[in-house]
């Protein structure tokens, strides 16, 4: 019987433990039960609008809950929030602040509501879209978020890349009158970004957003009438919207508004006003306005010549690592000019510039090596460095080169290549090489001898003042 009674009083403590648990765990969970029931039957749609509503969308979850994270993945304080928002009146048919099922709220926003296309098709992936507030916010028609979320379509950051997009939403923008989404719009239609490519609209949109100041527009409009696209061609209209860009310090616009009063177009030449552009933006680190100053300082050009003015700007775009700067920098340590004469400081800038192309520096390299200036004295160094430059135009390296085969320089002697080059640099008028072929014709070297065309050769070159030509005419004359 003791056994019994012991037996039941045990049961007895359990059952009543087991209720006390069952009832304590309720009280428990009982403030999550609506929320979660909301939760678990809400559309992707309607999750990321409880949470946008409950101020947790910069959380990194969100991005998942497009597609099906649970109740159980939300940080702690997110579900506290969303049960907040049902305590405030929720409901599941309609909960606060969130559409029906199936009802739209603008395109992008949610993918469940739209096919999931390829990124660049024009209808964007929005899974990846990296801010749902912000498109949330460009839907309501806020032209900042409208620029925003096309800017982010446009460079990939944020959102898949995609330019037609990229249009839609600068559209949206610019039609509110934001001046950077009008001048994003014109750079579109005039690179053919997400459309075809259309100058009349890029000068259309450039136009509006210049006409509120914008100085990219300003420039980019000034270019367009320069070159005339999309609009009339028209100097003076170029160089006006040039120079409003360029006194907001558009260094690009201050650059060429500089090198159009050097040139004399669309304004008379005046190298002072050129040397005030450039001037200015040389100081905003532009490379091609320190280089164009330097030229003006080196040859005298609406200033007293400072040759030391000169290197100094050289130096600056040379650091940078303009070739042209570099190739003239070059130049002035082998001369001495503005600075110590100093060959190794003229064969480093020469080799970086002509590592770069520059046929200037391949040819001045080429001679530092055929004198043994500033590096070894090294003939085929000297002929490689020739050739290079030669190969591509240059009128002095083709004639040394030339000149480099006839006399067996760094090459194996061989006059018809020598004549060869010399007709290349002659033709491009370069006179000693003019004379040069003149006498080949004359002595039959390397061509067939022919008089007249000697006496052609020579002539042309006597006419540019040389003086062995001018010495020789007469005698070759008179031998056809």
């Amino acid at each position: 019987m003791g056994g019994f009674l012991t037996l039941l009083i045990v049961l007895v403590v359990i059952v009543l433990a087991g209720v006390f648990y069952a009832r304590r765990k309720k009280k428990e969970s009982a403030p999550w039960t609506v929320a979660e029931f909301l939760w678990n039957g809400a559309s992707a749609q309607q999750r990321a609008l409880m949470l946008l509503e409950s101020g947790t969308a910069g959380d990194s979850v969100i991005q998942q809950t497009f597609l099906s994270v649970q109740w159980t993945a939300l940080p702690h304080a997110a579900k506290v929030q969303i049960c907040e928002l049902v305590k405030a009146g929720m409901s599941k048919e309609n909960p606060q602040g969130m559409a029906p099922e199936g009802a739209s709220v603008g395109p992008d926003v949610f993918p469940e509501e739209s096919p999931k296309r390829n990124p660049r098709s024009g209808s964007p992936s929005s899974i990846e879209m990296s801010d749902p507030s912000l498109l949330a916010m460009a839907n309501a028609g806020d032209m900042e978020a409208e620029l925003a979320v096309g800017s982010r379509y446009a460079s990939g950051n944020g959102a898949p890349q995609d330019h037609v997009q990229a249009i839609t939403w600068y559209t949206k923008a610019a039609q509110q009158g934001h001046a950077t989404a009008q001048f994003n719009l014109g750079d579109h239609y005039a690179q053919g970004l997400g459309a075809p490519q259309d100058y009349v609209q890029a000068a259309g949109w450039f136009r509006k957003a210049a006409d509120q100041g914008h100085a990219d527009a300003q420039f980019n409009l000034g270019v367009f009438y320069q070159l005339g696209r999309g609009i009339a061609k028209d100097e003076v209209q170029a160089v006006a919207w040039l120079s409003k860009a360029a006194e907001q310090s558009h260094s690009e616009a201050q650059y060429k508004l500089g090198s159009l009063f050097d040139n004399g177009v669309g304004v008379p030449r005046d190298y002072a006003q050129a040397a005030t552009w450039y001037r200015k933006a040389a100081e905003r680190d532009h490379a091609d306005a320190q280089y164009s100053l330097a030229m003006l300082y080196q040859y005298g050009q609406g200033m007293p010549k400072d040759c030391a003015q000169a290197a100094l700007w050289y130096r600056k775009a040379a650091d940078r690592g303009y070739a042209k700067a570099q190739a003239n920098l070059g130049a002035l340590y082998s001369l001495g000019q503005g600075v110590t004469r100093d060959y190794a400081q003229a064969s480093a800038w020469l080799r970086k510039a002509a590592e770069q192309g520059s046929t200037e520096a391949q040819y001045n390299l080429g001679m530092l090596y055929y004198n043994g200036l500033g590096v070894p004295k090294d003939h085929r160094q000297a002929a490689a460095w020739l050739r290079k430059a030669a190969e591509l135009g240059n009128s002095e390296a083709q004639y040394n080169l030339g000149a480099f085969y006839d006399s067996g320089i760094g090459l194996p002697c061989d006059h018809a290549q020598a004549a060869a080059w010399f007709r290349k640099a002659a033709e491009q008028g370069n006179a000693a090489a003019q004379y040069n072929l003149g006498i080949h014709f004359y002595e039959g070297q390397g061509v067939p001898k022919d008089l007249k065309q000697a006496a052609v050769w020579v002539r042309k070159a006597a006419a540019q003042g040389n003086a062995e030509a001018r010495q020789n005419l007469s005698l070759i004359l008179k031998g056809q």
